[in-house]
């Protein structure tokens, strides 16, 4: 991927369908002469549009965004990403268990004065065998608790 200095650049990998509470393993090697983010999205069809065989992404509306990694440096890396935590609250998994389909995004942010290339090889996401751990949410006490 050629990264213009100023301009935003992404890639994502195609839809892979998701259960809830599922975890997924990406790992990659990448070469970046700019600063990379990868994060895992999670998506569910826009209103109106019927399920299908092969969804596209454009029929699709985001519904989770996975905590961004940042990679530096011009030399080959090694990458893993996880999605979601092992453990995630139940705030955060009242959004996950919208999710139907995720993806894998590499971008470069815009307007950061980053300029460059990247390039990606062996990328492979596999789903883990445990699910994650839902854990009770802090809560705040109102006002008539105090």
């Amino acid at each position: 991927m050629v990264v213009p200095k100023e301009v935003e650049a992404k890639v994502e990998t195609p839809l892979m369908a998701y259960e809830p509470g599922d975890r997924y393993k990406c790992t990659f090697d990448l070469y970046a002469e700019c600063d990379v983010k990868v994060l895992f999205l999670g998506y569910n069809l826009k209103p109106g549009i019927a399920p299908g065989e092969a969804p596209k992404l454009q029929d699709m509306r985001r519904l989770y965004k996975g905590e961004a990694i940042r990679v530096v440096g011009a030399a080959w890396k090694s990458v893993t990403v996880a999605f979601p935590h092992e453990e995630i609250s139940e705030v955060a998994y009242s959004h996950l268990k919208k999710v139907r389909y995720v993806t894998v995004m590499l971008f470069v942010p815009g307007a950061t004065g980053y300029s460059g290339n990247y390039y990606i090889a062996n990328m492979k996401v596999v789903k883990l065998p445990m699910k994650c751990k839902v854990t009770k949410s802090a809560v705040k006490p109102s006002v008539d608790d105090e």
